[in-house]
């Protein structure tokens, strides 16, 4: 491995994204009741801050070839800092949600960044690189609801929650100052031309409708899991958040563990008996009761652990086009699927129920692996 402690830094960064990301979910009524805001003016916090995140993955790309992956990281770990800072200090409804915009938009950033610098510094390929930059991801979402759930348990006010993080993440910042980054080779990037030869290239397809599929199903499995557990088999609101925290540490765990295999064995045989274990999984869910709804979420948390990132490993191995474009398109479609997915089998739970809802969610998993063999799985065994 090169350059091993900037690759750290590059986890560190992509922890804390992760973190500042999922931590506002179980603030989010709190910061309503502050300003008296309605559940559906509430709701739009969501919205707004991933705004931020579509926006930033039009223009991510272009912003790290002009300025630089690690100069970007560095502006964009400070910005983060002060942004929460500001969350924390935020006098109306109207400038957290500007604020919750501009994070949505940094914390973007930061992903992609910490991304691309890691698989270009790894000596070990994209696939391993990705899966162990991810990992970090997993852990900081787990973390995220952690770190809102014990502030909120402690009584303190949702903006100490905020606080707390801008204060760790600029002490993080500082870290990167310190560090030299080595000089990394960039493709021209990130401008509306590029974006649209990307786009128009046909073998990029399957990775794209791929991402989209099983990042739209990954999410609504865990939007609705909680409900499904508390509301119809009768689990405590601290047991329902525990199974969904099971899923994401068994992410965490499998990404490591992901990235060690990949070195070794081929991505295409890995994903064959990831996304079908996966699959069968969400699908055995709404026939399981006790303990088997605990060991289908951490055996799910295992096998969904290399999917994103070995899919998405095919863009950054790319050498036509800088990583930093590939993977801002990449989670382009993630987050469009992330958005979709969740009020589709919302939907469906409406019209019927959430164990017909949670199925159709194993569907998709279902259809993401005919997919894969088709398309993905064949065009990578053609290579």
């Amino acid at each position: 491995m090169q350059y091993p402690v900037q690759q750290r830094l590059c986890k560190l960064s992509t922890f804390l994204f992760a973190l500042c990301t999922n931590m506002l979910s179980p603030l989010i009524l709190s910061i309503g009741g502050d300003f008296h805001a309605s559940l559906q003016d509430t709701g739009a916090l969501f919205l707004v801050f991933y705004a931020g995140n579509f926006v930033a993955c039009i223009f991510c790309g272009k912003l790290l070839s002009v300025f630089g992956k690690p100069r970007a990281l560095r502006a964009s770990m400070f910005a983060m800092a002060a942004l929460t800072g500001l969350m924390a200090a935020a006098p109306h409804f109207l400038a957290i949600c500007a604020i919750l915009f501009l994070l949505g938009f940094i914390v973007l950033v930061i992903q992609v960044a910490s991304v691309s610098i890691c698989s270009a510094l790894s000596v070990d390929g994209a696939a391993s690189s990705v899966a162990g930059v991810q990992a970090f991801s997993a852990l900081g979402a787990c973390g995220g609801l952690l770190w809102s759930g014990a502030v909120l348990t402690l009584g303190l006010s949702w903006r100490m929650s905020y606080l707390f993080f801008a204060v760790l993440t600029f002490a993080a910042s500082i870290l990167f100052v310190r560090v030299v980054f080595p000089a990394l080779p960039q493709e021209p990037a990130g401008g509306a031309r590029e974006l649209l030869a990307i786009l128009r290239q046909r073998r990029f397809h399957p990775t794209f409708l791929c991402l989209a599929l099983y990042a739209g199903a990954e999410t609504a499995i865990c939007s609705w899991l909680v409900t499904y557990l508390t509301r119809d088999l009768g689990f405590s609101s601290l047991a329902g958040s525990a199974v969904p925290g099971l899923i994401w540490t068994g992410l965490f765990i499998g990404r490591l563990a992901c990235a060690r295999l990949a070195r070794t064995v081929p991505v295409r045989r890995i994903l064959m008996v990831l996304i079908p274990v996966g699959a069968a999984c969400v699908l055995a869910l709404p026939h399981l009761r006790g303990a088997g709804i605990w060991i289908a979420a951490a055996v799910l948390g295992l096998f969904l652990s290399g999917c994103w990132p070995f899919l998405a490993s095919g863009l950054v191995d790319d050498p036509a086009y800088d990583s930093g474009t590939t993977l801002s398109l990449a989670y382009l479609f993630s987050f469009f699927a992330n958005a979709v997915a969740p009020y589709i089998i919302g939907a469906v739970a409406d019209h019927t129920s959430l164990p017909v809802a949670i199925t159709v969610d194993g569907l998709i998993f279902s259809l993401l692996f005919v997919v894969f063999l088709l398309f993905w799985g064949r065009k990578k065994a053609a290579g």
